[in-house]
């Protein structure tokens, strides 16, 4: 045990003694903390939204182009048909669609609306999690996404590509 204690103290005289490796041990973490800390962000902006809005009201309309003026989403495609779905992901056209319900106007004002959002998964920053720690006040507490068969997200009638 002692020549073991012997051997960590000469290498801390070493390296102490030279300012290379001194630099290299010290200045090199230091260096990527701050290059790493403004290079890796999980921030979402303009992230590419696809929405399917059956009814395609003054309401949804309104909360559409609220959506498409934010820094955080940019409506790619307007769907007309939920089977679509599946393609605009297989294209990668967009990463997220949002769907309304069928009578989301009516279901507002009885405070019962819902928005489902399905994401394909290609973006971390784009999953439940990510989007309620981006915007906490924006999206709902509890998960109101409908389940089938065990998953999350699926929409009904709607295959999952996956």
């Amino acid at each position: 045990m002692k020549s073991l204690s012997a051997f960590i103290q000469k290498e801390f005289r070493h390296i102490l003694r030279d300012k290379w490796t001194l630099l290299i041990i010290v200045g090199m973490p230091i260096a990527q903390l701050l290059l790493f800390g403004f290079a890796i962000t999980t921030e979402v902006r303009n992230a590419s939204v696809a929405v399917f809005d059956p009814v395609n009201d003054e309401l949804t309309t309104r909360i559409i182009e609220r959506m498409n003026a934010s820094e955080y989403f940019n409506v790619s495609e307007r769907i007309t048909d939920i089977d679509r779905i599946n393609d605009i992901f297989r294209e990668g056209k967009t990463s997220l669609v949002m769907v309304f319900s069928d009578n989301f106007s009516n279901e507002i004002l009885n405070g019962g609306a819902s928005v489902q959002l399905i994401a394909d998964g290609s973006e971390p920053g784009l999953d439940d999690h990510g989007l309620r720690r981006q915007h906490p006040g924006h999206l709902p507490a509890g998960d109101r996404r409908e389940k089938r068969n065990g998953r999350s997200g699926d929409h009904p009638g709607h295959q999952n590509a996956l």
